[in-house]
């Protein structure tokens, strides 16, 4: 059991009531703000008023962020679907190649000519030169 005077208890008494105290502060002080805030005393203050432009810019910030967001996002979106139709047209384009490939085959167009009745010459190319042009460009 331990022994205590009266200055010990005095001051154990002292040190209990400024704790409530300060307790009870705190409580009225958020009550206060509350009150403050949502009663309009706190927009009339000079404080706040002093504080305004700043609350407005960081306002404007958290606005101009969010828009940034937004934009982004969407320009993302729109490179993922221009990747997927990039992919799209490569597939076209080869497959077209290819296609245009087979096609212009001498054999090949041998045979869509024959079906259509237009058949292989047996003579070969013939060359014919003008030189009317040749004495105008200088050509000898």
């Amino acid at each position: 059991m331990k022994v205590m005077f009266a200055n010990d208890i005095e001051s154990q008494q002292r040190d209990d009531s400024k704790t409530a105290v300060r307790e009870k502060k705190k409580k009225f002080r958020l009550n206060n703000f509350f009150f403050a805030f949502f009663g309009g005393g706190m927009l009339s203050s000079d404080r706040f008023l002093k504080w305004f432009p700043f609350l407005i810019y960081l306002v404007f910030l958290g606005m101009l962020y969010i828009t940034n967001t937004f934009i982004a996002e969407d320009m993302s979106a729109e490179i993922v679907k221009t990747k997927e139709l990039i992919q799209v047209y490569h597939y076209e384009y080869s497959a077209n190649a290819s296609r245009i490939v087979e096609l212009s085959k001498r054999t090949s167009l041998g045979e869509r000519l024959a079906s259509k009745g237009i058949a292989d010459s047996e003579e070969s190319v013939r060359v014919f030169v003008n030189d009317y042009f040749d004495d105008i460009i200088g050509k000898e």
